[in-house]
């Protein structure tokens, strides 16, 4: 009887993303403001463009950033069953109803197989662009219809939105090949 070779059992690995809320807005508050700079629109739009960091307005972005937070959960789906611990929550009181904010949000990741620190370094870049981009393109949208600035933002999620789901999926192991002679 022929005794094989062992199998390596792969190990599964857990993981956890942490990603700020500060760190969201401030980078979301750069690129708006870099863009109005660097377009060439009237002032009030370009006022509108940089008054992201009011209070209106920050509760809108604040908004829209866990809205995007709660679909980045949904792309992660597989590998992220638990749901999304916020770490702090503090109220702010809005117009006539009481808004949570996040200070950051932990995402438990559970893999197959396990991970170089540096796949899941990009893998939270990548997330935190995505909800970078998308914010800017929807914000940009609503203050500025007419400008196609925001398609542009709005591609750039999507290709980084495709680069997250991509990056999932990656085998984990080389696949050992087999080279036989051509006449076999």
């Amino acid at each position: 009887m022929r005794v094989g070779r062992a199998v390596p059992i792969p190990k599964p690995m857990q993981s956890r993303i942490k990603i700020y809320t500060e760190e969201l807005l401030q980078e979301i508050s750069d690129r708006l403001t870099v863009s109005a700079e660097s377009n060439s629109i009237g002032d009030i739009q370009r006022d509108t463009l940089r008054d992201i960091t009011e209070d209106g307005n920050r509760d809108i972005i604040t908004r829209l950033v866990h809205r995007l937070m709660f679909g980045v959960y949904d792309l992660l789906f597989p590998f992220a069953k638990e749901p999304i611990e916020p770490q702090k929550f503090t109220e702010l009181r809005g117009r006539d109803n009481i808004q949570r904010d996040v200070e950051a949000f932990i995402i438990s990741l559970d893999f197959p197989f396990e991970r170089s620190e540096i796949s899941l370094k990009q893998l939270k870049e990548n997330v935190h662009s995505y909800v970078v981009y998308k914010c800017v393109a929807e914000w940009m949208a609503l203050a500025m219809p007419d400008n196609s600035q925001w398609q542009i933002w709005e591609q750039k999620a999507n290709e980084t939105r495709d680069i997250v789901v991509t990056s999932l999926v990656k085998p984990m192991r080389p696949k050992r090949l087999k080279v036989k002679p051509h006449y076999y």
